[in-house]
């Protein structure tokens, strides 16, 4: 292998185990594909004219360049801009992804490095298992526990539709991944992922196939029967968990989040009658408590809140991903990052080009996962959204691959 084919597949899977297993990871590798996609234009391996022709290279560039001039016309505070300049910069490493992912044998080395850095972390898992038992308490791999619950279920939805692929390898590794992440969303008692899971994985296997969707209902069943024969007390915490997720009356998390989403939403109305600049540009990231905690004691809520639920209730997050976007980075942001992320969607499913990619059932369960999981969680521009940026390259890679 020549070595700038090896510096590729070295960043290549520097990046898809940074997903599973490090933040510092994370940031150093994106920022190294950010560096070698400059080299690669520079030595003209990337073209202009492909650059220009291809919204997969420019588009995520117009994003993060609109999010900056977006946080200095909202008169954002240096933390403001430093914040997103940071987190935002994180779509970035779409476009040497899609280029490396154009190439057969790199989307493999994706694939497969994603794989070992799942396992890597599940055995983390296992380790803590081993050495301290599992009473109900929550687990997690090398993220905290809100982080890896969203990383497990991108990836168990990511491998899915490798349960109906040609490849007996990719089949193999597709059951054992999409049981796995039952087990540790289990055990990391995440309920949004779960829920997402829930929904996704029977739906889209009775689409596939009706009998299978049934087959993993009944295994479902068995399994949950199983774990309340072999440890009822262990089976009664996990199931009381899960439960919860619709209780709204004695769950003061759900109650905790019900009524940040109302005061978020009140707080965006009230930006629209007395202070437009902050709804058409956001308030800022790190401007937003300060606004929004004078908004609640004006209404005299603060108080209120504070008491009735204690640390559930969050003066720096709306605990909804959409709420947290537009009162954060206003509606003119909002509006191009997901009319982007929606027409990126439509662009690749519903493309004229003749090849096809064994990622758009993929992208499009991630995807879907994701718009579950951001109701309940702030999950944009954060380390775990990297994963749907991958994804969006894996699928994206086809749109390269015509022009060749």
């Amino acid at each position: 292998m020549k070595t700038p084919k090896l510096v590729d597949h070295t960043l290549v899977v520097f990046f898809c185990l940074s997903l599973m297993t490090s933040k510092a990871g994370l940031y150093i590798s994106s920022s190294m594909l950010l560096l070698r996609f400059f080299v690669l234009f520079f030595e003209s391996r990337v073209t202009f004219t492909s650059f220009r022709k291809e919204p997969f290279y420019y588009l995520p560039f117009i994003i993060y360049l609109f999010g900056i001039f977006i946080t200095i016309c909202a008169g954002g505070s240096q933390n403001d801009l430093l914040e997103y300049s940071r987190k935002g910069g994180m779509i970035l490493v779409i476009p040497p992804l899609v280029y490396f992912f154009s190439n057969t044998e790199m989307r493999s080395t994706c694939i497969y490095s994603l794989a070992f850095g799942f396992f890597i972390s599940s055995t983390q898992v296992l380790l803590h298992i081993i050495s301290h038992g599992w009473n109900g308490e929550r687990i997690s791999g090398f993220w905290d526990i809100g982080r890896w619950g969203e990383i497990v279920s991108y990836m168990t939805l990511l491998f899915l539709p490798f349960f109906y692929s040609n490849k007996k390898n990719h089949i193999i590794l597709s059951v054992i991944i999409v049981i796995l992440g039952f087990v540790l969303l289990a055990l990391s008692g995440s309920r949004a992922p779960l829920l997402a899971l829930i929904i996704i994985l029977p739906s889209y296997m009775i689409y596939k196939k009706r009998q299978h969707g049934i087959f993993f209902l009944v295994g479902l069943i068995l399994i949950f029967s199983s774990l309340h024969y072999l440890s009822s007390d262990t089976f009664n915490k996990f199931s009381s968990r899960v439960a919860s997720i619709t209780d709204t009356s004695s769950d003061h998390s759900n109650s905790a989040r019900i009524a940040m989403w109302k005061t978020s939403l009140g707080f965006l109305g009230s930006n629209i009658s007395t202070s437009p600049s902050d709804f058409l540009f956001g308030t800022g990231s790190h401007s937003f408590q300060e606004k929004y905690v004078s908004y609640l004691t004006t209404n005299h809520e603060k108080e209120h809140y504070s008491e009735k639920f204690n640390s559930q209730f969050s003066f720096n997050d709306s605990h909804n991903m959409y709420l947290d976007l537009i009162n954060k980075h206003g509606v003119l942001y909002t509006l191009l990052l997901i009319g982007s992320l929606s027409s990126v969607l439509y662009r690749l499913i519903y493309s004229k080009n003749k090849i096809s990619s064994d990622f758009d059932e993929c992208l499009v369960l991630v995807l879907v996962g994701f718009a579950i999981i951001g109701v309940f969680y702030t999950s944009y521009m954060d380390y775990q959204t990297s994963f749907i940026y991958l994804t969006i390259s894996l699928a994206a890679s086809k749109s390269i691959r015509s022009r060749a």
